[in-house]
């Protein structure tokens, strides 16, 4: 499988599972390399207020890899990543964190 299918079937499972849960989930057109450059999304689906980044490699993604789409000006707020065979990760920046714990147990 290449890697822009294998991709897309990374952000189908994420969508998938959250909408099980009975979150609102959608995987957005023209994300990725392809559409950034042509002006299209740089983050791959939305869930809830999240925008998401998803990347699924045979080794998995380096933690630099991770902070830079982070830290980057493209508006993602979370990277979800896995390895081969491994289990699916979300990674967000501590503060986001810490406001998602608020929010779950009431105060926020």
């Amino acid at each position: 499988m290449n890697s822009t299918r294998k991709g897309q079937q990374f952000c189908r499972e994420i969508c998938a599972s959250a909408r099980a849960r009975g979150l609102e989930a959608e995987t957005v057109p023209m994300s990725g390399h392809l559409g950034r450059r042509h002006g299209g999304n740089p983050y791959d689906l939305a869930i809830a207020d999240y925008r998401i980044e998803a990347k699924r490699y045979k080794g998995g993604i380096g933690s630099k890899a991770v902070e830079d789409i982070l830290t980057g000006d493209q508006g993602v707020t979370a990277v979800a990543h896995q390895s081969d065979r491994g289990i699916a990760l979300i990674t967000l920046g501590l503060e986001d964190f810490l406001d998602l714990l608020a929010k779950a147990h009431g105060r926020w």
